[in-house]
């Protein structure tokens, strides 16, 4: 979350990935990420974005 004077974003990250012993890298993982940014502007349209990652090693 930032807030300053003028505008305003949010953002949510939620990701899965196996469970490994510390120092050991995981072989997937997937992230799903959402935001939400808008100014104070009551004309200016506020803008959402979804992103979905997915990473794997080989």
């Amino acid at each position: 979350m930032a807030l300053s004077p003028d505008s305003r974003s949010y953002g949510l990250l939620w990701s899965l990935a196996p469970y490994s012993r510390q120092g050991r890298t995981e072989p997937w993982e997937i992230a799903l990420e959402g935001t939400r940014q808008q100014t104070n502007s009551p004309t200016s349209p506020v803008d959402h974005s979804l992103g979905l990652r997915f990473s794997l090693l080989f």
